[in-house]
């Protein structure tokens, strides 16, 4: 399993241990009928959090991955209607241990040692 298929795993099983819920966004699928004249779409972002007061749409990644340019496209569409919904979450793990960083498009980045205080700093932290 990659790096950050596992991360959004264990991110989800945090999400239900809090009460709360991370949506997948699934890849798109060509179809073989489309293949030739179908651009093939991109996902916007990895998953959606569910907390009980609102929703974020979240991208994954692992060490020091970068966005990708439609992921940076969809994080400034979504930042202009509202600037926090979309936060790119970073798993790191380094000689001083594992920790997450949470970067929001308003100049949010908090950290957090595992992923359930991921999950609770959505919760708790960015109620506004």
């Amino acid at each position: 399993m990659k790096p950050e298929a596992q991360f959004q795993k264990d991110l989800a099983i945090a999400a239900a241990v809090c009460g709360c819920l991370l949506i997948d966004i699934p890849d798109p699928v060509p179809s073989a009928k489309l293949r030739f004249n179908n651009r093939e779409k991109k996902r916007p972002f990895d998953c959606v959090l569910v907390t009980p007061d609102k929703v974020y749409c979240l991208e994954l990644k692992c060490q020091y991955g970068k966005q990708m340019p439609h992921q940076k496209r969809t994080e400034q569409l979504i930042g202009s209607v509202n600037p926090c919904a979309y936060y790119v979450v970073t798993k790191r793990r380094l000689k001083e241990g594992l920790f997450f960083i949470i970067k929001g498009i308003g100049g949010v980045d908090l950290r957090a040692s595992d992923e359930i205080e991921v999950v609770r700093i959505f919760m708790d932290t960015m109620k506004i």
